[in-house]
């Protein structure tokens, strides 16, 4: 399916079953907001921030938890936006010391200048690791 052919929540709810079925030792849930809409070019990016984070937690992190979590951040003052706000978060073992940043991790990096979204790469907090992407809607 495409984005033309289904909208975001459903394409990432998919991509959800096929990694629990990939892996079905790793709970994996997901919520969206039903108002969510964005722009083609912007759901292509928040589905690859999805499936790299899943994809890494799962080849690199042993994770028996992921959570993918969508929210509508409200405008935090008249001059901004609201934004479409996607966290992954797994209770895997995360990344260890300097980790090298590889291809998938440089291509959200760089889709979300693109977009002039901001991009949190995964860090360690309260013992999961936690990847974002924050796009103005």
């Amino acid at each position: 399916m495409t984005l033309d052919e289904a909208g975001l929540d459903e394409l990432l709810h998919e991509l959800v079953l096929n990694f629990s079925e990939m892996a079905p030792e790793v709970d994996i849930s997901i919520t969206t907001p039903a108002e969510a809409r964005c722009s083609e070019a912007a759901g292509i990016a928040i589905y690859r921030f999805v499936r790299e984070s899943i994809l890494n937690a799962i080849r690199h992190a042993n994770p028996a938890r992921i959570t993918i979590e969508m929210t509508v951040a409200p405008a935090c003052d008249a001059a901004a936006h609201a934004a479409l706000v996607t966290r992954v978060r797994d209770d895997g073992t995360g990344p260890v010391g300097k980790t090298r940043s590889g291809l998938g991790l440089n291509g959200i990096r760089e889709r979300a200048q693109i977009l002039g979204a901001t991009y949190q790469p995964p860090t360690r907090l309260d013992g999961e690791t936690v990847t974002e992407l924050r796009i103005s809607l």
